[in-house]
C-alpha cells in the first residue's frame, strides 16, 4: 500500500469545553488527539484560507492530494516543480497548511515556526525529516519529507479488527521508536502525543516517528530561546487520552517518563493486539483499579519492566527509553553492537559483506588527505555537510555505526567526505568508529578469540587506516 505521511488522525480533532481533569473522555474518541483551550480566551475571526488540490504554494508547490487532516491542519502530497526542473528522480514532499480554525489564534505563526525549529533539531533516522517552515501571504506551511507506506494504527488493525504482530516483528518496531526517543529526549525534547497513528512504517520497513509538533522542550535553554508565556498562553494543550500518562492528563508538565507510558501502550498493543486498559485513559483506568494482563509470551524480566512502565505514576516507570528498553528488548544494545552477538562464523560472513558494500572508500581517501576550507564549499555543498553531520551524530548516538548497511554513521562520514575531503568532524567519528572496533577486538582477545579479534581488527583499518590502538593490537597478534 502507498501512503502519506498521517497526522495525528483522519478525524479532525475534538474542542472540549472545561479543564481535561473534569471530563469524562468518552471511549469513541479515547484514541483522538484531543485539544483542550484555555479557560477565559477568546477566539478570533478566522483568516479566510482557500487551499484545494492543484493549487501552487510559493510558486513552485503543486497539491496534489490530501494526505490526513489533524488538530493543527491539513497535510498534503506535494511536487516541487524546482526539483522537476531539476530532473530529480523524487520530487515529492509532504506539507502540512494550518486549518483556519488554528491559523485564527493570536500566536498561530509561532506555534508552527516552533514546530518546524524543534522538529528540524531532531535529525534522527526514525524521526521524519522537516525541511522548513514557510508562508504564503495569510498561508502558513511546513515542508517534511514524503513517506510511502502507512502508519501503525492500520498495520495492528485487519479489517477494522486488531492483531498482535509477531513478536520478533513488534520487538523491532519497539526498538526503533525507543531509540528515536532516547535521541528527542537527549535533547529535551518530550513528544507528548505518542500513538500508533504518529509512528510510520515506510515500504522498507523503517519506522519513523510523525508529529513532535506538540512537543515540549524541557529545558528550553539547552536547546533554543522560546518565551515561555507563548508555552502557558497559545491557547491549546493536546494529547490522546487513551495513550496519554496521568500526569498529562492532570496538565503537569511533561516529561520523558510520559512518553515511556506511550511507548509501554503501544508495546502491549503490539504484542496482544489489545489496549492494557481496554482503551480506557490512565485516569479512568487507575480509578477503576485495572491492572493489564500479564502477556505470558514475555520473560519475566520483560514483563516486570513492560508492568513498570505502564504504571499510573511516574516514579514507579523506568527512569529513561534507555532503561526500559534495554531491559525489555533481549540483548538489547541499539545497531552495531548486536552484530557480535553472532558466533565467529557469522561475524566473518558479516564482515566479508561489509567489506563488498562498503568497498574501499577510505583506504583510498587516507592515502591522501587534502582539507578543502568549508567556505569554498558552494552553499548547496555546506547545506549537504551540516545535514550530514546531524545525521552522523544521531547514528552515533544510537550506536548504529556500521550498520544496517546504507543508514548508519558510517555511510553519513563517507558521504560527508565525498563532498570535503578532510572534514575534520568526519575524520573523527571515523576513529571514533575504529575505536569499537578496537574495543570489540581486545575482548575477543581477552576471550582467546584471535580469529575473530583479527576480523574486527582488520575492519576496523579499513575505516581508519592509521587507527594507533588497533595497529598496536595487530603487532601483538602476529
Amino acid at each position: 500500500m502507498s501512503a502519506g505521511i498521517e497526522d495525528n488522525n483522519l478525524e479532525p480533532e475534538i474542542d472540549l469545553s472545561a479543564d481535561m481533569p473534569s471530563q469524562k473522555i468518552d471511549p469513541a474518541t479515547a484514541d483522538k488527539t484531543q485539544v483542550i483551550p484555555k479557560l477565559g480566551q477568546a477566539e478570533q475571526a478566522p483568516h479566510q484560507v482557500d487551499v484545494r488540490v492543484g493549487t501552487m504554494l510559493k510558486d513552485r508547490f503543486i497539491l496534489e492530494s490530501v494526505i490526513a487532516k489533524g488538530g493543527m491542519g491539513v497535510v498534503y502530497k506535494a511536487r516541487d516543480i524546482r526539483k522537476i526542473e531539476a530532473r530529480d528522480s523524487n520530487p515529492y514532499l509532504a506539507i502540512k497548511l494550518l486549518n483556519k480554525k488554528f491559523s485564527a489564534r493570536k500566536n498561530a505563526i509561532i506555534t508552527l515556526q516552533r514546530e518546524t525549529r524543534k522538529s528540524q533539531i531532531l535529525a534522527h533516522p526514525n524521526i521524519i525529516n522537516v525541511h522548513d517552515f514557510d508562508r504564503d501571504d495569510d498561508v502558513f506551511l511546513m515542508t517534511m519529507e514524503y513517506l510511502e507506506g502507512q502508519p501503525l494504527s492500520k498495520i495492528i488493525k485487519h479489517k477494522g479488527k486488531p492483531v498482535a504482530l509477531p513478536t520478533n516483528e513488534a520487538l523491532r518496531i519497539i526498538e526503533s521508536m525507543a531509540n528515536a526517543l532516547v535521541y528527542a529526549h537527549s535533547k529535551n525534547i518530550v513528544h507528548c502525543d505518542l500513538k500508533p497513528a504518529n509512528v510510520y512504517i515506510t515500504k522498507e520497513k523503517v519506522v519513523k516517528i510523525l508529529d513532535f509538533g506538540i512537543a515540549r522542550a524541557i529545558q528550553v535553554s539547552d536547546v533554543f530561546e522560546v518565551d515561555e508565556s507563548l508555552n502557558q498562553g497559545d491557547g491549546m494543550n493536546a494529547l490522546t487520552p487513551s495513550y496519554a500518562s496521568c500526569e498529562m492528563i492532570d496538565g503537569e508538565t511533561p516529561e520523558p517518563r510520559d512518553d515511556i507510558y506511550a511507548l509501554a501502550v503501544i508495546s502491549y498493543e503490539l504484542l496482544t493486539g489489545l489496549h492494557p486498559y481496554g482503551r480506557k485513559s490512565a485516569v479512568q483506568a487507575h480509578k477503576q483499579g485495572l491492572k493489564p494482563k500479564v502477556i505470558k509470551s514475555l520473560t519475566h524480566r520483560q514483563w516486570r519492566v513492560l508492568s513498570a512502565a505502564l504504571s499510573f505514576k511516574r516514579e514507579q516507570r523506568p527512569d529513561s527509553v534507555k532503561d526500559f528498553i534495554h531491559e525489555f528488548v533481549p540483548g538489547s544494545q541499539p545497531g552495531f553492537f548486536k552484530t557480535w552477538g553472532l558466533p565467529a562464523a557469522g561475524i566473518s560472513m558479516l564482515l566479508a559483506a561489509l567489506v563488498i558494500f562498503q568497498g574501499n572508500f577510505l583506504a583510498s581517501h587516507e592515502v591522501e588527505i587534502v582539507t578543502v576550507p568549508f567556505t569554498n564549499l558552494s552553499q548547496a555543498d555546506q547545506e549537504k555537510v551540516l545535514s550530514l553531520l546531524e545525521i552522523a551524530d544521531a547514528h552515533m548516538m544510537v550506536q548504529r555505526y556500521t550498520e544496517p548497511p546504507g543508514s548508519n554513521a558510517y555511510v553519513a562520514y563517507s558521504q560527508i567526505l565525498k563532498i570535503h575531503p578532510g572534514n575534520p568532524q568526519a575524520l573523527t567519528g571515523l576513529s571514533r568508529i575504529a575505536d569499537v572496533f578496537a574495543r570489540l577486538a581486545k575482548d575477543y582477545i581477552s576471550k582467546g578469540e584471535s580469529i575473530t579479534a583479527t576480523s574486527l581488527i582488520e575492519e576496523g583499518l579499513k575505516i581508519s587506516s592509521r587507527h594507533e590502538q588497533l595497529l598496536q593490537l595487530r603487532e601483538n597478534i602476529q
